[in-house]
């Protein structure tokens, strides 16, 4: 039939032309997957470009901290290391020491690290009791024994201290030369050392010896180089501590008769003169007993529960006496009497059999 041809040749060129689209497609497929693929490497490439420097700065930062992370690790262990190191030779150090200090006497208080502690409790001292009980048991610390003796008259006495044991004889003879090297020390004003164990030094107040510091090392004992000089310096930090305290109760003294109504300097030969000079003596003596009370509240009362006032102030009442007599004249009527009468009322509460 004439149909069938043409059909025919219909079918055939839509089948050719069919199979050249979907050529032609996949052509432009392929071409467009390509170029997407190229685009996409440029784009890679240029990102790569751009951040390369920051990204090899950034790696080359990690990698600095990570170095100094490890080196920091690495100084902390070692200084661990040190510390532990330097722990364990102190505690052998600490060791040595307080095994040294056990060979020095019985008491293993030898220990001239503490020099300047026993140097600090002398200044907290507000009297003169105070003060000598301080300078005795700082040099306790600084030798096996020790002592301190007071002039009082023409004998030393040894300073009593709670808690503190007694050493030899309570006084020396200070007529007696060579009796001890504690006299022979007082006698010469400077300081005496006997076979390198025994050592004695003068506490000088304004030149003159108050008082010897006394102090002991047994002979045998081991690593007791400098102990003299720490007892030394101890009796001199001592001295110059009983110096202050002298020198403001003077000043305070000075002030007391600078702001009297009225003084027997001052005052002119009449009745009310010799009444006015009666009245600041009597003020005076009351003044300088009471301060002996004041600043030696404990020895007054051990003095007068053992009734020996005198001896255990002598030093004191000393002083004491010594500046009521260069301020009040001798003119003054009376002037022998006001002092005594004032150890007996204020220092003796009024019983004279306390002094002694």
């Amino acid at each position: 039939m004439p149909e069938d041809p043409l059909n025919d040749i219909i079918e055939s060129i839509r089948t050719r032309l069919r199979t050249e689209m979907e050529s032609q497609l996949q052509t432009v497929s392929d071409r467009h997957a390509e170029a997407l693929e190229e685009q996409r490497n440029r784009i890679e490439a240029e990102a790569e470009q751009l951040w390369a420097p920051q990204l090899q700065a950034s790696r080359a930062e990690v990698e600095h901290q990570a170095t100094a992370a490890a080196a920091a690790r690495a100084a902390l262990d070692d200084l661990q290391q040190l510390l532990a190191r330097e722990r364990i030779l102190s505690e052998s150090r600490l060791a040595d020491e307080r095994q040294a200090a056990g060979r020095i006497g019985s008491t293993g208080s030898f220990n001239p690290a503490s020099l300047v502690e026993r140097l600090r409790t002398i200044d907290a001292a507000n009297s003169v009791s105070a003060s000598l009980a301080a300078i005795v048991r700082a040099a306790s610390s600084e030798s096996t024994r020790a002592a301190l003796y007071v002039v009082s008259g023409t004998r030393m006495e040894q300073v009593e201290v709670v808690d503190h044991t007694a050493l030899g004889p309570s006084f020396h003879d200070l007529n007696t030369p060579g009796e001890s090297i504690a006299v022979d020390a007082f006698r010469h004003g400077q300081p005496v050392e006997r076979n390198g164990s025994a050592y004695a030094i003068p506490m000088l107040l304004e030149g003159t010896p108050v008082a010897v510091l006394y102090g002991e090392v047994d002979p045998e004992s081991e690593g007791a180089a400098g102990w003299a000089d720490s007892l030394e310096t101890v009796a001199r930090h001592g001295a110059a501590r009983l110096g202050y305290l002298t020198a403001v109760r003077t000043a305070q003294a000075r002030q007391w008769l600078a702001e009297s109504p009225a003084t027997a300097a001052a005052s002119t030969n009449t009745s009310t003169h010799a009444d006015d000079a009666t009245a600041t003596a009597r003020r005076y003596a009351r003044l300088v007993v009471s301060e002996i009370k004041l600043y030696n509240e404990g020895a007054v009362e051990e003095g007068r529960g053992r009734r020996d006032l005198l001896a255990r102030l002598g030093p004191e009442i000393d002083r004491a006496r010594r500046l009521f007599e260069e301020r009040v004249p001798v003119s003054v009527p009376g002037r022998s009497e006001y002092f005594q009468q004032e150890l007996i009322q204020t220092l003796a509460g009024g019983d004279p059999s306390l002094l002694g």
